[in-house]
């Protein structure tokens, strides 16, 4: 187990940045998660921490050690990449231990250490068979088992469950939690998929075109974005984001003049004075039929579309003249094209400066 450290961290690809001055600090048994579209820097920023990259600039700190210009096999880190990377030639047993081999540990070591980590992963059974032989769930315990048993500072997944189809990706996800609570070890994840990022991490670091926009716990990044993008990027569906003014602590939808939603319990960053242009941010989950509580506002909605997934459904609505989704249990009956009214919860309303895009 270990700390990490990024400071000022920038990584160019001739004249395109990637990385624009990262910081990060990583405390010893985090499980930070990457998040973000494609092209953000989540898997370069990754491939630099592991050293198969080099930086411009900033510094790299393992256990406040720099360790820039290591060697990767030098930084004591484990790295499991999406597309499982085994030697197909060796069966699961020498896939696992090669590495150990390879550094001249002793056999009675490896032979514990190899015993350890197909008991803690449940793949004694497979140690002899050929990753051809193997599923794709079962590859990557696998190379699961491979980082575990070297026993690094950190690990480093890169998108690990990409590979694997809806139910799979569920049950290894859980493995992959249970594993960090057992071991405690200092786990820094990339992946593209929000819910697996929500449910894994101990702290979110959301980026967008090389920079980090929030890092934070999951229930602070949901309940409180910093700024547009974040709020639009997490949550499925993403929260509403209402285009209007906010004067004298009431909000009013753009083309609404008669609309004034009250804000005056509304916990404000800093002080705003006159007339602001601002999105005003409920998620479809806080949107109900019946008042929750003392600070509900009830709005005019016209039902339009429904998408039924199941267990629940969404609906999107026509709020003057902006979409709006709310989200519902199923056994709820809605009819379309009707005019309906609705409560929201003013206590978890955020609010974005339209110029800025950063919360209020």
């Amino acid at each position: 187990m270990a700390t990490l450290k990024i400071n000022k961290l920038n990584k160019n690809f001739g004249s395109t940045e990637v990385l624009k001055g990262i910081n990060l600090d990583i405390k010893n048994g985090d499980f930070l998660v990457l998040l973000g579209p494609s092209g953000c820097g989540k898997s370069t920023l990754l491939n630099t921490i592991a050293g198969l990259e080099t930086s411009n600039s900033g510094d790299i700190l393992i256990d406040e050690h720099v360790v820039n210009n290591m060697e990767p096999s030098d930084r004591d880190i484990a790295l499991v990449f999406q597309s499982y990377a085994l030697y197909p030639a060796m069966t699961v047993r020498k896939n696992v231990t090669f590495g150990l081999e390879q550094r001249k540990t002793p056999k009675e070591k490896i032979v514990s250490a190899l015993e350890e980590v197909s008991n803690l992963l449940q793949i004694n059974e497979l140690l002899d068979r050929k990753p051809s032989q193997l599923s794709g769930g079962q590859r990557q315990r696998v190379a699961m088992g491979r980082a575990l048993v070297r026993d690094p500072k950190i690990f480093l997944f890169d998108e690990p469950l990409s590979n694997l189809d809806a139910k799979l990706r569920v049950e290894m996800r859980r493995e992959i939690k249970k594993l960090h609570k057992r071991l405690k070890t200092t786990i820094v994840y990339v992946t593209h998929d929000q819910t697996e990022a929500m449910s894994l991490g101990t702290n979110i670091a959301i980026m967008d075109k090389g920079k980090i926009q929030q890092c934070d716990t999951p229930k602070n990044i949901y309940n409180k974005p910093l700024n547009k993008f974040v709020a639009d990027f997490i949550g499925s569906p993403s929260m509403n984001l209402i285009e209007g003014t906010l004067n004298e602590n009431h909000f009013t939808p753009k083309g609404s003049a008669d609309i004034k939603i009250p804000l005056g319990d509304y916990n404000y960053k800093e002080k705003v004075t006159g007339q602001k242009n601002v999105y005003l941010g409920i998620r479809p989950e806080h949107v109900y039929f019946e008042k929750t509580n003392s600070n509900s506002f009830e709005i005019n909605l016209k039902s339009e579309l429904v998408e039924y997934t199941g267990h629940e459904q969404i609906i999107t609505f026509n709020f003057s003249e902006q979409q709006f989704l709310g989200k519902f249990t199923s056994t709820i009956d809605i009819q379309m094209d009707k005019d309906l009214k609705l409560n929201i919860d003013l206590n978890q309303v955020s609010l974005f400066d339209k110029d800025t895009q950063n919360r209020i």
